[in-house]
């Protein structure tokens, strides 16, 4: 990523998170992974990928057998749990307009050309938009333009993780799709513009980017990580607070709960919420937890 350039519209691809790595991905060099240990419980903390491409392998061996000691999977928000109707209706309840305006009308006469453009650069059509509020209409984009990279979420992590643990293994959310749809839906309007239209002008940036992340995110260098973090949301605070700040609130109450209890919790969340100084490792350090990260060669 260019240090002269903020891809603050990629803030959509930062929350799906849609990375992969090599399915030659070992115990030498892997993402990074960290355990928690308290009592009688372990939690283990893990980047997940939402959306892969065909013939990746999604974890190196040491986060395999990290799973499998597991006695519950904890993901951000388990769509298993619903059907693809349910899905819909509650993206389109959340992310259609109900006051008569069309999209086109609220981003203006000036920019929705450049929206036009860059809908038919990816094979849509600008009038399947029109009815959707700027977040939706922004993270249909982005989704798109990834599913024109091959990237599916049925091949994401969580799929792999669901399809991995047998049915003894407790699975969990930490919130809700309603929830996570409301982060989005109840940004200011003018927010929610400002990101479509940065999204818009960085579309043919996407795979690039994807792609810088990725390296930094295989060789778990979090350092790096934690930079395109900064970059992806330093004109928005709005934006972070309510995608960082005020989920990890409601986590963390969650993964203190856990390590009161007694059993092992694998965690497995978005990878930039496990990086920076807000991060979850940061708020459970502050808590008074040893948070380790581990290598190949341990469990």
């Amino acid at each position: 990523m260019r240090a002269t350039t903020r891809y603050s519209g990629l803030a959509f691809l930062a929350l799906l998170f849609v990375l992969a790595w090599p399915a030659t991905a070992d115990d030498e060099t892997h993402p990074a992974l960290w355990r928690v240990d308290s009592g009688d419980a372990t939690l283990y903390l893990f980047g997940t990928m939402h959306m892969l491409p065909e013939g990746y392998t999604p974890l190196a061996p040491v986060i395999e057998r990290a799973v499998d000691a597991s006695d519950a999977l904890v993901l951000e928000m388990n769509l298993s749990a619903m059907n693809q109707s349910e899905i819909q209706q509650l993206m389109f309840r959340r992310g259609l307009n109900t006051d008569g305006r069309r999209l086109s009308g609220i981003v203006g006469t000036e920019r929705w050309p450049e929206v036009e453009a860059a809908v038919r650069e990816i094979g849509l059509q600008p009038v399947l938009l029109e009815g959707m509020q700027p977040w939706l209409a922004g993270m249909t984009l982005t989704v798109a333009a990834l599913h024109g990279q091959g990237m599916r979420p049925e091949r994401g992590v969580e799929s792999y993780l669901l399809a991995r643990v047998d049915d003894a293994v407790e699975v969990r959310e930490l919130e809700s799709f309603r929830e996570q749809l409301g982060v989005l839906s109840d940004l200011p309007e003018e927010t929610q513009i400002a990101l479509l239209m940065q999204t818009v002008r960085e579309m043919d940036e996407i795979e690039r980017v994807t792609q810088q992340t990725l390296a930094a995110w295989a060789e778990g260098d979090v350092a790096a990580q934690e930079r395109y973090l900064l970059e992806t949301y330093s004109d928005y605070p709005n934006l972070y607070r309510a995608l960082v700040l005020d989920r990890h609130a409601q986590w963390l109450p969650q993964f203190k709960s856990m390590l009161a209890d007694s059993g092992t919790w694998f965690v497995a969340v978005g990878a930039l919420h496990l990086v920076g100084e807000d991060s979850i490792i940061r708020g459970l350090e502050q808590a008074g937890y040893t948070v380790q990260r581990i290598d190949g060669s341990e469990q």
